[in-house]
C-alpha cells in the first residue's frame, strides 16, 4: 500500500461500516456478520461474546448496541435495560433499522435525564429541577423548532433580586415574567444561560443566573451539578 501501514482492527471495522452503508447491506444482516467475521476476527467474535448474553430479539442489534454503550460511557446491559424499561423492546419488530438509533439514543438521554434529578429533594428545588428534567425529555412543541429544541426554557420571578417562582416550558414567549433563562445537559451538568428579560433591568442575565444558583443550593442541589 505504498509505504502506509496496514489499518488496525478497530479502523478497518469503521472502514468496512461505511463500505456496508455505501453498498446498501444492513450493518445487522447476515451478510454483513460473514464478512466483518473474515475481516476482523478480533471485533466479530467480542461482539458474539456480547449478543450471546442479550435478549434474543436484540442480538442482530449486539453492533448498535456495543457502539451507543462505549459512547454514552456505559454498559451494554446498561443500554440493554434502558431498552426494555422504556418499552423499545416489544415494538423492535416494527422499527426500522434506519430509526432504531435515534430511538434508543433519545431513551438513554431520558434515562440519564432521569438519573440526574433522582436523587434531588422534595422541596421546590427538587421539583423545578424534575419539572427541567421533564420538559427537556419529552420533544413537543406548537412547531419544528420547539420539538427540535436540545434544552428548555425556565421561567422565573424575581423580586429584590431574589428568586421568586419558576416553571419549564419549551415555548419561547416572553409576556409575564422577569427573564426565561435557557437550560440545557451537557457533559452531565446543567447548564443554565440568560435568554430574554421582560423587561431593561440594572441586573444582568449574569446576576439572574446567580440568583437562581443560589437559591437552587440553598434547597439542597450540589452547586457540582452545573457548569
Amino acid at each position: 500500500m505504498g509505504g502506509v501501514r496496514a489499518p488496525t482492527e478497530r479502523e478497518a471495522d469503521s472502514l468496512l461500516g461505511d463500505w456496508l452503508d455505501e453498498n446498501g447491506i444492513p450493518r445487522s444482516s447476515p451478510r454483513a456478520a460473514a464478512v466483518r467475521q473474515a475481516l476482523v476476527p478480533g471485533k466479530a467474535q467480542t461482539e458474539a461474546d456480547v449478543a450471546s448474553k442479550l435478549a434474543p430479539i436484540l442480538r442482530r442489534h449486539s453492533a448498535l448496541l456495543i457502539r451507543l454503550a462505549a459512547h454514552h460511557g456505559v454498559t451494554v446491559p446498561y443500554v440493554e435495560s434502558v431498552i426494555v424499561k422504556r418499552g423499545l423492546l416489544q415494538y423492535l419488530g416494527d422499527i426500522p433499522d434506519a430509526s432504531l438509533e435515534g430511538q434508543i439514543e433519545m431513551s438513554l438521554a431520558n434515562a440519564e435525564l432521569e438519573r440526574a434529578v433522582f436523587s434531588y429533594p422534595d422541596n421546590e428545588q427538587g421539583e423545578l429541577m424534575r419539572a427541567v428534567a421533564g420538559v427537556m425529555g419529552v420533544k413537543g412543541g406548537k412547531s419544528v423548532e420547539e420539538v427540535a429544541r436540545d434544552g428548555v426554557f425556565l421561567y422565573a420571578d424575581f423580586g429584590a433580586g431574589k428568586f421568586l417562582r419558576g416553571y419549564a416550558s419549551r415555548d419561547p414567549d416572553i409576556q409575564l415574567h422577569t427573564i426565561a433563562f435557557y437550560v440545557t445537559r451537557k457533559d452531565g451538568k446543567w447548564r443554565v444561560d440568560g435568554y430574554r428579560q421582560k423587561n431593561s433591568s440594572r441586573m444582568s442575565d449574569a446576576s439572574y443566573i446567580e440568583a437562581l444558583k443560589a437559591w437552587l443550593r440553598a434547597g439542597g442541589i450540589p452547586s457540582s451539578d452545573f457548569l
